[in-house]
């Protein structure tokens, strides 16, 4: 499993580790309010922006520079 902080690579995508990048439908876990949270990463066409998303829980997290994932 890769972990590592989120930050944008120079294609606009949200990469960690330099080596794993995301986009639309890709599977990740966001670590929030102490807990690992699976989702996934999906593109707003609104914020020109991609954004973690966990329909189950309701969740929508824009802006993810800075916050802890994982993947496998």
């Amino acid at each position: 499993m890769k972990s590592g902080i989120l930050k944008h690579n120079k294609s606009g995508r949200y990469e960690i580790d330099n080596s794993v990048y995301f986009t639309s439908g890709d599977s990740i876990e966001i670590f929030k309010d102490n807990e690992w949270i699976k989702g996934r990463i999906e593109y707003s066409h609104d914020e020109l922006d991609y954004y973690f998303i966990n329909e189950s829980k309701g969740l929508y997290i824009y802006f993810l520079t800075g916050l802890k994932a994982r993947c496998n």
